[in-house]
């Protein structure tokens, strides 16, 4: 008789502490799933609940999203429900001791209508590491940062975190601006983490710039941005295995782009306060002058940090035929001034240039540049008279080529421009 009351209490207590002991692994597997969030360096941690109950346990709570500086930041709020239940009512739950479910939902200033629930779902099982994957329905919304509106269309989402990283594929994402298509890709895959810098790697079937009559294919994407509230270092790289341009089809084709040690502070005060002298009818004088000003201004904090650029690109189309440019640009260390005068100018950066493309093309694009340019460096503004002084000739393709190099002070043609 004493052996079946103990058996008996033995069963009762294991009744009344399984519960228990499955909420507290429920609990452990909703950290898992905030922490796993974290490590992807894209959402912080503001506020939190967890409710255990019998056989399922709750939690609700609020994240800060970190997509760089924005004000204000978009905020992700959360509720889940998890399920401890020995015998699970879900099939989703049936090979894990715990399963959780979470509605997630984005506020993102500017977007209207607010993105549709995302939906998180995370399984821990008997033997093996927490799976966490979530999905986005389909949707179509407006963005208006500032006075501009942005049309915004993604043919929904599916991914994972995984060692840090969010892992997603999406069948459609399109871009519009001024009701007119500005980018469509399609069939799309992204790996991306925010620690220690933002990474990302990427993929699309295909990829198209209606404005620009452009159409790619097998498009590869790795972008590397590290910024600080004071500097930028970035690296992107993109390729495409061929394309079309308008009727014309063409082959592989790519480019590199990288910059470090952009003072962010100065750079868009740079930014802001230069757009007016990009106005073609000013007159060369008075944009000069601005340009002085605000070398006076933002010229210090920018050249502090010793910062460079390059471009290196592959062969790519244009409508004319192809174009190819090589540029780096590096400025001195040890700058005490920002440079003013075309000797400054020469003695401050280090520079190699070259671009190639049909003349018509390599006319506008130098046609948009000189006019600031030229001044700081002693160059002619109009492109017949850099072609008589033999800084833009004609290749043997048939095609022109701008070329120059700054070195040690000096500017000079380039060795292997041909001129």
């Amino acid at each position: 008789m004493k052996k079946k009351l103990a058996l008996g209490a033995g069963l009762l207590l294991a009744l009344l502490l399984t519960p228990h002991l499955l909420a507290r692994r429920a609990e452990s597997l909703h950290l898992q799933v905030i922490q796993q969030i974290e490590a992807t360096g894209f959402a912080q941690l503001d506020r939190d609940e967890f409710q255990r109950g019998w056989l399922s346990s709750r939690a609700a709570g609020e994240m800060r999203l970190n997509l760089g500086r924005c004000a204000p930041c978009p905020r992700l709020s959360y509720t889940g429900r998890l399920e401890q239940a020995p015998i699970p009512t879900r099939r989703e739950s049936a090979s894990a001791l715990s399963f959780a479910e979470y509605r997630l939902a984005v506020s993102w200033p500017g977007l209207s209508p607010a993105l549709p629930g995302l939906v998180l779902r995370a399984s821990r099982p008997l033997a093996g590491v927490t799976t966490v994957d979530f999905t986005l329905p389909a949707s179509r919304h407006a963005f208006r940062p500032l006075a501009e509106t942005y049309q915004i269309e993604q043919g929904g989402l599916r991914g994972s975190l995984r060692g840090g990283k969010v892992q997603t594929t999406a069948p459609l994402l399109s871009f519009g601006r001024k009701a007119k298509p500005w980018l469509r890709a399609e069939s799309i895959t992204l790996t991306a983490s925010r620690v220690p810098e933002l990474e990302l790697t990427g993929s699309a079937a295909s990829l198209g710039l209606p404005e620009l009559r452009w159409q790619g294919h097998d498009i590869a994407l790795h972008w590397r941005h590290n910024a600080t509230p004071r500097q930028l270092d970035l690296d992107i790289q993109v390729t495409a295995r061929g394309g079309q341009l308008g009727e014309r089809e063409h082959g592989a084709t790519g480019a590199t782009v990288a910059a470090q040690g952009l003072n962010l502070p100065a750079l868009r005060a740079l930014w802001r306060d230069s757009r007016g002298l990009a106005n073609p009818r000013l007159p060369p004088g008075l944009r000069a002058l601005g340009w002085i000003n605000l070398q006076r201004n933002h010229g210090p904090a920018f050249f502090a940090t010793t910062p460079g650029f390059k471009l290196h690109s592959q062969e790519f189309p244009v409508p004319e035929g192809y174009a190819r440019a090589d540029i780096e640009l590096q400025v001195v260390a040890g700058l005490r001034q920002a440079p003013l005068t075309p000797d400054q100018w020469r003695q401050a950066i280090r520079a190699d240039v070259l671009v190639s493309a049909p003349a018509p093309r390599l006319q506008i694009w130098l046609d948009l540049v000189m006019p600031t340019v030229a001044p700081f460096l002693g160059l002619p503004t109009a492109y017949q008279d850099l072609k008589e002084r033999g800084w833009v000739h004609t290749l043997a393709d048939g095609r022109d080529q701008f070329a120059l190099r700054i070195d040690a002070g000096q500017l000079l043609k380039r060795p292997d421009s041909g001129a």
